[in-house]
């Protein structure tokens, strides 16, 4: 296939994976920003701070905010993996099995500042929709976004953009470290290797992610509260 197809296609297979993983994950993600944001979840620990919100609002309150979060997770995944394969396509020499890890995490970057550029406005709609108090409100997240532009002006769309900058160092980091636990843990035959795949992926997804938190997107994300 032509690079730039397959950059399409990992581009909607990062969405439609990101997707998948909110979708069932969402109620945690939901109660860590209640525990963060709301004094008297505060000391609570996640499965008590679940029953509680739960008794006052009901399960389905767990879900507030679903389809607005969804869309900035689309969007924001295929804008990052197509412009990284994009990217990697045109710098990898034909004869070349893997960046160096450098050259990846140069594009990794560069990636992210295309995402956050790009699709910080819906993140922004995100955050106001997620926390609002007023519970009969049913704006959608394009409705927000006019609302803030009339409001606020063009710079109230990218309110927040520079901490956010400072967090592309954690795919930035991960991409590469997961790719070279690929290269090292890859089994010598191909065959078997497309077997057991997503078995490598399983191991080497945690890896990267600590590496990628440890060095650089959990001091950002601290800086960024």
């Amino acid at each position: 296939s032509p690079p730039s197809t397959m950059a399409l296609l990992q581009g909607i297979s990062g969405a439609s994976g990101a997707i998948t993983a909110m979708t069932c994950f969402y109620p945690l993600d939901f109660i860590r920003s209640v525990i963060q944001t709301e004094d008297e979840y505060k000391y609570l620990g996640t499965i008590a701070a679940l029953r509680k919100y739960t008794q006052e609002h009901g399960w389905q309150a767990l879900y507030k905010g679903l389809r607005s979060m969804l869309v900035c997770l689309a969007a924001s995944n295929f804008v990052y993996f197509n412009v990284y394969n994009t990217l990697k396509s045109r710098l990898q020499n034909p004869n070349q099995q893997e960046l160096p890890f450098l050259s990846g995490l140069l594009i990794g970057i560069l990636a992210g500042v295309s995402n956050v550029l790009s699709t910080t406005p819906l993140w922004v709609a995100n955050m106001r929709l997620r926390f609002q108090k007023n519970s009969q409100s049913n704006d959608g997240i394009f409705h927000t976004l006019q609302q803030i532009y009339r409001n606020e002006g063009i710079q109230g769309l990218w309110s927040g953009v520079g901490p956010s900058l400072m967090l592309v160092c954690n795919p930035a980091i991960q991409i590469p470290c997961c790719e070279v636990g690929n290269k090292h843990l890859s089994l010598p035959n191909r065959a078997t290797l497309r077997r057991y795949g997503s078995l490598s992926c399983w191991v080497n997804a945690p890896w990267a992610i600590v590496m990628s938190s440890l060095s650089a997107s959990w001091p950002s994300s601290q800086a960024q509260r």
